[in-house]
């Protein structure tokens, strides 16, 4: 089984990364991206 899931995920300077929900999304300085989470992913 991979142990890489559970380091932390670094977020560049000047980008918001947020869970709305089951959405992840993610803002920065060249647009923005949603992205739904499956049901199967614990978070």
């Amino acid at each position: 089984m991979s142990r890489v899931g559970k380091y932390p995920v670094p977020v560049p300077a000047g980008v918001t990364a947020s869970l709305q929900g089951r959405t992840f999304v993610a803002k920065g300085r060249m647009g923005e991206m949603q992205m739904s989470m499956p049901v199967a992913v614990d978070y």
